[in-house]
């Protein structure tokens, strides 16, 4: 798996820590790229998301962190998103689509990859902060 990270150097050592960290809570193939965007570009009130493209070979994950996120909302976003180019790098979530199932009539908070997203993103950062 590798990385890029584009924020500026505001942002710069803060996420390369952080993603040094969270990519051994992660189960991702070795052909995974992930670019990451720290910016105010993010839509709607969102605290980041996630696109993907494949060209057969490897998978390419654009990241989108909302730069207005205190440094630990930001960190914790990370790992919430970074759990989701896990469960689509894996195969488990695609789109709407989880294990195979559609959950486009689903709220929110009710869709499985968020919940799993969620307790994914407190737990590790819990155990990030620890290390601190």
């Amino acid at each position: 798996m590798l990385y890029e990270i584009n924020s500026g150097k505001k942002y710069q050592k803060l996420v390369d820590n952080a993603m040094s960290f969270v990519i051994n809570h992660l189960h991702l193939p070795e052909n995974t790229w992930v670019d990451i965007f720290i910016t105010s570009n993010t839509e709607g009130s969102c605290g980041g998301c996630v696109d993907m493209e494949s060209d057969g070979l490897y998978h390419y994950f654009h990241v989108d962190i909302n730069n207005r996120l205190c440094r630990d909302e930001l960190v914790r976003t990370l790992f919430h998103e970074m759990k989701h180019v896990e469960q689509i790098s894996n195969g488990k979530l695609d789109q709407l689509i989880w294990k195979g199932k559609d959950y486009s009539n689903i709220e929110y908070n009710d869709r499985p990859w968020e919940k799993e997203a969620y307790e994914f993103e407190s737990r590790t950062f819990s155990i990030y902060r620890n290390q601190l």
